[in-house]
This record gives structure tokens, sequence and C-alpha cells, in this order.
């Protein structure tokens, strides 16, 4: 009976380190899935963000690009700009002195702040009243 005794005490003592056993495990075996899956969502994330990032360092090669166009663009402006300026520097004065004259501006007033001689700003007015004159003459000829 004392054996009976002992071996049922054992088996109940290995049966229960079984259970606790098992239940360890089985939580342990929870928290692994939990953590997978916590992990499996954060590579997700990472994939993503890397995809973004690619688009983001593609999307700046672009635009420095462009941006390296336009600068070059500019550039090449700006040199035809200063060849004309060269070529014409007069044409810039004339211009203001039509813009005077056709601001109502005198002749000498005109010759000071244009540069040109008061002859130049003479025959520039003339031009300008036959101008009026001929465009009025010829809206009357088509009504």
């Amino acid at each position: 009976m004392v054996l009976m005794d002992y071996l049922q005490w054992d088996l109940i003592a290995v049966l229960s380190l079984c259970l606790f056993g098992f239940i360890y495990t089985s939580r342990a075996h929870a928290k692994s899935r939990l953590l997978n899956k916590r992990c499996n969502e954060q590579a997700k994330i990472i994939k993503s963000l890397q995809d973004d990032i690619k688009v983001l360092y593609k999307s700046a090669s672009n635009l420095g690009t462009g941006l390296k166009k336009l600068e070059h663009g500019a550039k090449v402006l700006k040199e035809q700009q200063e060849q004309l300026t060269l070529k014409e520097p007069n044409q810039q004065a004339y211009r203001n002195a039509i813009q005077a004259i056709q601001n109502g501006e005198t002749i000498n007033k005109v010759s000071e702040t244009s540069g040109l001689s008061r002859g130049e700003v003479e025959l520039l007015k003339m031009f300008q009243k036959f101008k009026v004159n001929s465009s009025v003459d010829n809206k009357e000829t088509i009504e």
C-alpha cells in the first residue's frame, strides 16, 4: 500500500508538471505567434517605407536633372540677352523715348531721360503723329 501511495503521488506530481509545462508552452507559443504577427506587420511597413524612399530618390534625381536643364536654359537666355544688348544698345533708348512721347512728355524731357538728341526725339514724335494719323485714316476708310 505504501508503494501504491508513493506511485500515486509520483504520478500526480508528474501529471502536475506536465500540465504546468503544457500551460507554459501554450502561452509561449501564443506569445511567439503574436510576436511573429507583429514582426510580419513591421516587415510590411519597412518594405513600404523602402519603396517610398526609392520613389523619393527617383523623383529627386529627376528634379535635379530638370533643374540642371533649367539652369542651362537660363544661362543660354542670359547670354543671348547680352548679345542682343551689345548688338542694339540704342534700341532700348528709342523704345523708352517712344513710350515717353506716347505718355505726353515734352521733347526736352524725353531727350534728357533717353540720352537721344533733340532732333532724334523730334523725328520720333513726328513718326508717332504720322502713325496715329494713318491708323485713324485707315479706320475711317474701313468703316
